[in-house]
């Protein structure tokens, strides 16, 4: 039943993490889209930045009204004429993959299984952040890797891995696909998931440092 007597707190904007965030994708050195979606008022949202400064300025202005998302590999620097380091509502573009420059990321989604849109409880984000944690640790102990992105997905955990910079190909997506698979089979429970779907090359990621909204918050 819903505490009807519970104040909500608004989240604080951490400008400084988001900020960090963009300047570790690599904006600055290139261009990266970033994309709010679920606001009722400005619909999608969209813009492409290679200055991390002006994206968490332009990111604040939308903080608690849609999620925020940016690109896990760099754009084409020319999609920048659609919104150069600013964020445009009613976006009638966004990145497709073959607009990707460089497919070279992976990102391991790990999340609590549970139904489409709802919010995940407190107890199921601990859970999906300790996975985390030992993934993170098992592949940096047997293969010396260490994820250039790590934390928070809002519900769940997530990982981001550099892989060798390369135009985006059915190949590099399949060998993607292969990865998170063999992650899924070792990692995955009954209550925690390795999202295989997420190998395409304009795959977005939840900006570290905004609050991701679904559903009605849980305890």
């Amino acid at each position: 039943m819903k505490d009807d007597n519970k104040s909500k707190v608004p989240s604080p904007y951490d400008s400084k993490l988001v900020e960090e965030t963009g300047r570790k994708f690599g904006v600055g050195e290139q261009v990266y889209e970033v994309r709010i979606l679920g606001g009722e008022v400005r619909g999608i949202s969209s813009g492409y930045f290679d200055c991390p400064i002006a994206l968490a300025a332009e990111v604040e202005s939308y903080h608690q009204l849609g999620n925020v998302y940016i690109s896990s590999s760099p754009v084409h620097p020319s999609l920048q004429a659609r919104a150069k380091n600013q964020i445009k509502d009613f976006a009638r573009h966004t990145t497709s993959d073959r607009e990707i420059l460089f497919d070279q990321s992976l990102l391991v989604d790990i999340d609590p299984v549970r139904p489409s849109g709802i919010s995940a409880t407190r107890e199921e984000r601990a859970a999906a952040l300790v996975l985390m944690d030992r993934i993170a640790e098992d592949l940096n102990d047997e293969l010396g890797v260490v994820p250039f992105g790590k934390g928070s997905s809002g519900n769940g955990g997530l990982l981001l891995y550099r892989l060798d910079a390369i135009a985006p190909s059915k190949e590099r997506t399949a060998f993607k696909r292969k990865l998170l698979h063999a992650l899924g089979c070792r990692y995955n429970t009954d209550s925690v998931k390795i999202d295989e779907a997420v190998s395409n090359p304009s795959r977005l990621v939840a900006l570290p440092g905004s609050l991701k909204m679904k559903g009605d918050t849980t305890n």
